[in-house]
């Protein structure tokens, strides 16, 4: 407006280019997660002690519009273990971080794969999940919690009964009962 009235064309110039990107980045932002997918994949949801579970990261972008960043943050358990990748801590106790940024043009997805080791017996909990985006410039920036949570189930490792000590003559107990239950 200054520029307009004191007859500047070039201070005219630059204050409609600075308007025109502050529009298209506060436009940027509103749009820049909308029809944006994560999904996770485990190859199996029951897994043995020392057995390996992949884990398969999926960000879909289904629109015209590119993003030029989308950092996805994922929570795993801190129980088990990650081949194929970095995880680092969460600020949530017992829980890991897989961070992964990546571009996306328009209707482009981007496939991930760790493995997972199944170091101990549980019911583990994968998720929530955070998206994070913004506009090309970096002025402004959008988030998005995806509450989805994937579960694996660890089960007890598999002993033979020799090596549990019990005695096999007498599996019920070495004593009788005083008195019956039942007569």
């Amino acid at each position: 407006l200054l520029a307009a009235l004191s007859q500047q064309p070039a201070l005219l110039l630059v204050a409609l280019v600075l308007g025109t990107i502050l529009g298209l980045t506060v436009l940027w932002r509103r749009s820049c997660l909308a029809h944006v997918e994560y999904r996770r994949f485990l190859s199996q949801e029951r897994a043995f002690p020392g057995e390996t579970v992949e884990l398969r990261v999926e960000a879909v972008n289904r629109k015209l519009l590119p993003l030029p960043w989308l950092e996805v943050e994922d929570e795993l358990p801190a129980e088990l273990g990650l081949q194929g990748g970095h995880a680092a801590l969460s600020y949530k106790p017992s829980r890991l971080e897989i961070r992964c940024l990546v571009s996306l043009s328009w209707y482009e997805r981007v496939t991930r794969r760790y493995h997972v080791e199944c170091r101990a017996r549980g019911y583990y909990s994968f998720g929530p999940a955070r998206l994070h985006s913004g506009d090309i410039f970096g002025f402004f920036a959008a988030e998005r919690v995806l509450p989805r949570v994937d579960y694996l189930l660890v089960y007890p490792r598999v002993v033979p009964l020799e090596e549990l000590g019990l005695p096999s003559k007498q599996p019920v107990g070495g004593r009788r009962a005083p008195r019956w239950m039942l007569e």
